[in-house]
């Protein structure tokens, strides 16, 4: 028995993005840059054309800098998930962030939100600040309640150390995701 417990904590081979999941890491950096052009669209209107270069690589820097992040720091010595799967987790909350601003844009919705703190503080660096706060904190639990939900109906046999580790990644995720999201959607002329 003890034999199976510790072949399981043994590092497994595999590629350093996870092998299977390589497809999935595009395609969400393709999905992540195309949802941030559309944001930045929203934000800044008509001063920003859709498929300059600039634009798109401004959408790649926050994906590579979780890329980065999810191949640097070291896996949990509770699980190994691939770094692709960290990926996933780290950059979870950018993501949603994104899609919760874009949506809200396009059901108006932002404007009950945006509209009483710009007339407050004006279009300047507080209200940017506010309303990044506001649409990450959304989306922190947004990400962080399907965290709890999935632990709860797929995955009671694992650990809570275990769980620990990947909840970690989306904190730290969430912590990364407030000033990119201030300076890249707000802040950052065309």
């Amino acid at each position: 028995m003890s034999d199976t417990l510790v072949q399981s904590v043994q590092p497994r081979p595999s590629p350093a993005l996870g092998g299977g999941h390589f497809a999935a890491l595009v395609v969400s950096m393709a999905a992540g840059c195309a949802i941030f052009v559309v944001d930045r669209k929203l934000t800044w209107g008509v001063d920003e054309p859709m498929l300059d270069a600039w634009l798109i690589v401004l959408g790649l820097v926050p994906l590579v800098v979780y890329a980065a992040l999810a191949l640097i720091l070291p896996p949990s010595p509770h699980h190994r998930d691939p770094a692709a799967v960290r990926y996933a987790r780290l950059s979870s909350v950018w993501i949603v962030s994104l899609i919760l601003y874009a949506a809200a844009q396009i059901a108006m919705v932002s404007r009950s939100i945006d509209d009483p703190i710009y007339e407050t503080f004006g279009l300047n660096l507080t209200a940017f600040a506010l309303l990044t706060i506001i649409y990450v904190a959304m989306s922190f639990v947004a990400v962080w309640a399907i965290a709890v939900w999935r632990r709860d109906r797929h995955s009671r046999r694992e650990s809570d150390s275990r769980e620990l580790a990947r909840r970690m990644e989306i904190v730290v995720g969430a912590t990364i995701c407030l000033p990119m999201f201030l300076l890249f959607v707000f802040c950052l002329p065309a």
